[in-house]
């Protein structure tokens, strides 16, 4: 759904500061906000015993001294803290991971401020640097430098391969500037920084003595138009691959693999979930084998518009990060938990460029129904423990003076159990339910070449499986009727009954690929697998007459994992001076839902595009100043 579609959708049943079901489960600040510098980007990690967690982060407002937590209780009271120190003098860095490695020793690696190497124009001059430790982080070895040029690993992102190879998945920025300028974001003449990242590997076999660096660079490349790919996090999945997850500026996560450990990785490819331009964090559960990932999740609309952080949300995967479900948030001013991302075949870069500010929304969305709040909500580590999962994050902005750090313990189940329906209450606008469906046929080219011509006869067709009442009403269940792991297409007919001639949308949520046809004539083709399936994913706005009309939807069942769609259709309001082009010349008047129950004039949208809105903006941008305006969010 685009944010047009989701703002009406919900208003209806919205009871305004309803707190997250998250919030039941234990929380603390454990690092209060501060200003000009707050702190940022904290650790938290598995201790050596059941219940024990360490918290690990910079003291950016004092000296920038490495400082350690413990706590013994999974996180309730933390009564241990001490500065980690090396010859007997304070280490001081940023950008830490703290790592448990074979032998039993603590690993770190850390951007050591204190030592100029590198490129001036990013963290002055730090590289990363390793050190060791045999008394549980309170004394360390001599740094080790761990390579020749400027690279930036995120907090957290270091890990331990069950061979114990250490991986440190690391980034860095290339530019015409040498100089500070490179880093920013504005340079003074009010134009872009001209910078570009790509992401790689520092690898080590003998417990950080000796490292050495990937054989791939990773940037999205597009008809050799390059963007960024920075701040990846890596997981080691049972087959022994390696997956990564990339932050790019595309509104979208993209990913590679490595099969040999990290030295060479596949091209970064497009995932179809949503995310802002910041890092995400994966753990495999234990107890589960499942994997955890923890993100920002943000649409095209709030990457422009100031809310590119206010959401963090996290999501499963049972199937070795090919698929992912139950999407939940950890914190978001709002209940969406699943956001469509761009259309994947356009690549453009979709981010706040006038200014990397974070503003409140606008008052008269409703959705929004927890604002004013915290804005800047990011950087997730994760730690598992006595059967919960601790997640320790940036919150800054916004209602808060500064940046800060919070913590979250939740019970593993919680992260596991299906996630609660996208509206408050039963849609007022019926699915379509009456179904016939067709047997599992060869994919050819794929779900994006699919016609009509195999369903001129429909006498020999099932009825499939179709879910009344509950979160999932009116859900055509395909899967139910094969096999668990077939992959091919199948054709879904049913018929719609128009009232009156006129501009009508089609909604069409689903999880596999679609190609959607009405009276035989293709209105809408997206090829993209998202789980789990969601209401109105995906939409056509067409003209039909009064009468009846055929419905078909082929689907890709892609090897078990397009389980079935959601079907509805809506009439459309005629409002004046708001005007979309339809093509051939023609011009029509917005589309809206027309029922007396449900808001109007939800303007349409070409596809992969937000309607324009001026949207009223009030928030704090980086240099702390508090903005009012107005705001195009086209």
């Amino acid at each position: 759904m685009k944010d047009t579609e989701i703002n009406e959708a919900m208003e209806s049943g919205i009871v305004a500061g309803t707190p997250l079901d998250v919030e039941k489960f234990f929380k603390l600040d454990i690092l209060e906000p501060a200003a000009n510098p707050g702190y940022l980007e904290p650790l938290v990690l598995d201790g050596e015993r059941d219940g024990e967690l360490l918290f690990v982060y910079s003291d950016l407002p004092g000296r920038m001294q490495i400082r350690f937590r413990r706590s013994r209780d999974a996180g309730r009271t933390w009564p241990e803290e001490w500065t980690a120190c090396g010859d007997g003098n304070e280490i001081r860095g940023f950008h830490i991971s703290v790592l448990r490695m074979k032998s039993g020793r603590l690993g770190m690696t850390y951007a050591d401020t204190d030592r100029d190497y590198g490129h001036p124009g990013r963290e002055n001059r730090a590289m990363p640097f390793f050190r060791s430790s045999a008394d549980g982080g309170r004394t360390w070895t001599d740094p080790i430098r761990i390579g020749f040029q400027h690279a930036c690993c995120c907090t957290g992102h270091g890990l331990v391969l069950s061979s114990g190879r250490i991986v440190l998945p690391s980034f860095r920025w290339i530019s015409p500037i040498p100089g500070n300028d490179a880093e920013g974001w504005i340079l003074s003449n009010n134009d872009p920084s001209p910078t570009l990242s790509y992401s790689f590997c520092y690898v080590s076999d003998d417990e950080g003595k000796s490292w050495k660096m990937s054989l791939s660079e990773l940037f999205v490349s597009v008809n050799r138009a390059a963007y960024d790919c920075e701040e990846p996090t890596v997981v080691e999945l049972k087959d022994g691959r390696l997956l990564m997850h990339l932050r790019t500026e595309l509104g979208r996560m993209y990913r590679s693999f490595s099969k040999d450990q990290g030295l060479s990785w596949t091209r970064p490819e497009a995932m179809p979930i949503a995310a802002s331009y910041t890092p995400h964090m994966i753990r495999r559960i234990p107890s589960t084998g499942d994997l955890l990932m923890v993100w920002n999740q943000s649409s095209r609309q709030e990457l422009t518009t100031g809310l590119h952080r206010h959401r963090l949300s996290c999501a499963v995967s049972k199937d070795e990060g090919q698929t992912w479900e139950n999407f939940k948030n950890l914190e978001s001013l709002d209940d969406v938990t699943v956001v469509t991302p761009p259309p994947v075949w356009e690549t453009r870069a979709v981010g706040p460029y006038e200014s990397y500010g974070y503003y409140q929304p606008s008052p008269g969305l409703k959705r929004y129904h927890r604002a004013p709040g915290i804005l800047r909500i990011c950087y997730p580590t994760i730690a598992l423990t006595r059967g919960e999962v601790a997640i320790a994050y940036d919150i800054g902005y916004g209602i808060l003076n500064g940046t800060g750090c919070r913590l979250r313990v939740i019970p593993v189940e919680w992260f596991t159990q299906p996630s609660p329906p996208l509206y408050r209450k039963k849609p007022l606008i019926p699915f379509i339910t009456d179904w016939k469906m067709s047997g599992l046929l060869p994919k050819g080219k794929g779900v994006a070449f699919a016609d009509a011509v195999a369903a001129t006869d429909t006498s020999a067709w099932t009825t499939p499986q179709v879910e009344r009442g509950g979160r999932n009403h009116g859900f055509v269940n395909a899967h139910a009727s094969f096999d668990d792991d077939a992959d091919g297409i199948v054709y879904l007919a049913a018929e719609l009954a128009v009232e009156r001639t006129g501009l009508w949308r089609l909604l069409i949520g689903h999880d596999g690929g679609v190609r959607v046809f009405v009276d035989g004539k293709a209105v809408l083709t997206s090829p993209e697998r998202i789980n789990p399936a969601v209401p109105d994913r995906s939409h056509a706005d067409i003209r039909l007459d009064k009468g009846r009309h055929a419905l078909l939807i082929a689907l890709d069942t892609d090897h078990g994992m397009g389980w079935g769609v959601f079907a509805r259709l809506v009439a459309c309001a005629w409002r004046r001076n708001r005007r979309v082009d339809l093509g051939n010349g023609r011009a029509e008047s917005v589309c809206g839902v027309d029922s007396k129950s449900e808001k109007r004039g939800a303007a349409i949208e070409k596809p992969g595009e937000t309607a324009p809105r001026n949207t009223s903006i009030t928030g704090q941008g980086r240099d702390g100043k508090i903005r009012h305006g107005i705001r195009n969010t086209t």
